[in-house]
């Protein structure tokens, strides 16, 4: 073997990531898809993030939460590609005809209840009520302070309770 071959990397498990995929796949997906409100974007993150959990898969599969581990790298690339293309944060409605949509229906009505917020507070919101992130691990994934993120989320509560037709309880 000379300096410039690759490591021999014994292959992780793939059975183990098999499994892992078909279990999580349709959550991150969703919750992508809630939160930007594109399908293509949604599992263009998403397939970005399990190809890195499948190349880090011995590290990644003894962590406490891979599953956390996944859905943060997807939240990330999908701010990632939403910045790039700024066109890829259509509706799913107008991307393709004839396809259905996102995986899971409980997704598309969370989607359509988290309409009136900013990108943001979209974000955020599922970042914490979907995927159950603490706001230090939010506020990592989306690149601000952790104020930023309890900011966020308490403008999103009173946007969704305005929209919804709720009042606040002080």
């Amino acid at each position: 073997m000379t300096r410039d071959d690759p490591p021999e990397v014994e292959p992780a498990p793939v059975d183990d990531f098999d499994s892992f995929y078909r279990a999580h796949w349709s959550r991150v997906v969703g919750a992508l898809r809630a939160a930007f409100g594109s399908a293509s974007l949604s599992e263009d993150a998403a397939q970005d993030a399990f190809v890195k959990a499948f190349v880090r898969w011995r590290r990644v599969r003894r962590m406490a939460h891979p599953d956390r581990w996944v859905m943060v790298v997807a939240f990330r690339a999908g701010m990632r590609i939403a910045r790039r293309r700024p066109d890829a944060m259509l509706t799913a409605a107008h991307e393709r005809p004839g396809e259905p949509p996102a995986p899971l229906e409980q997704h598309d009505a969370f989607s359509g209840a988290l309409a009136p917020l900013t990108e943001r507070q979209r974000i955020a919101a599922v970042l914490r009520y979907e995927c159950d992130l603490p706001t230090k691990e939010i506020a990592r994934t989306m690149g601000c302070a952790d104020s930023t993120v309890r900011a966020l989320l308490s403008q999103a509560a009173d946007r969704l309770r305005a929209a919804h037709g709720g009042g606040r309880d002080r």
